[in-house]
């Protein structure tokens, strides 16, 4: 019925950015240093730093389908069918609500007041017919497109439509039934590789 929405953060994309650049940039200032364990320790430190960036900031994401809600957070990604996912909310981040659930979105935060300001004021001109183009342009240049309100509002409008479609009737007494549950995916590699780097940085740091 609609086109996959992917929800990521620009804020924090440009955090991981700069995670990585200091790591990098640590890692090269080290190596010219000519102490093998030092830079040995700047390899797995930057390393594990660079790695905390980019599942911290940068893999983060919501997605919205026809098929349902993808939550990708740090250590874990929850996959939601629409039979069992029952509303998102904004609270501190969003958070999606299921039968016998709820899973916070760490990729998708609650806007700044002044995003939330300029937000209302889009609305409300919408609301009374007179959609405002200079407006327009200024929300989309909002840095954190994966804010909890946008993203929440995609997951109710795409839930609605699949409502009027006929697609959900009876869908959640009948995921009930049948036990359909939330898909659990844990992030082995990301949790294994940092693990091992910071034990190897621990190591190093007091041999």
């Amino acid at each position: 019925m609609g086109p996959t929405q992917v929800f990521v953060s620009g804020y924090s994309r440009v955090l991981a950015v700069a995670t990585i650049v200091i790591a990098v940039v640590v890692v090269l200032g080290t190596v010219g240093a000519g102490d093998l364990r030092l830079t040995l320790l700047a390899l797995s430190g930057g390393a594990l730093a660079g790695l905390a960036g980019w599942a911290l900031f940068w893999r983060p994401l919501v997605e919205v389908s026809d098929g349902g809600v993808r939550v990708v957070n740090v250590l874990r990604t929850i996959e939601i069918p629409w039979p069992v996912l029952d509303r998102a909310e904004v609270r501190w981040s969003l958070v999606v609500h299921t039968l016998d659930a709820r899973w916070t979105a760490w990729g998708a935060p609650r806007s700044s007041a002044a995003a939330s300001a300029v937000r209302r004021s889009e609305q409300t001109r919408v609301d009374h017919g007179r959609p405002s183009a200079g407006l327009g342009r200024a929300v989309g240049r909002l840095p954190s497109a994966a804010s909890a309100e946008r993203v929440a509002d995609a997951i109710a409008m795409r839930q609605a439509s699949l409502l009027a479609a006929g697609h959900l009737d009876g869908a959640q007494a009948r995921a009930r039934e049948s036990g359909l549950k939330e898909t659990i995916t844990w992030h082995r590699g990301t949790i294994a590789a940092a693990l091992t780097l910071a034990a190897l940085t621990g190591v190093l740091a007091v041999a």
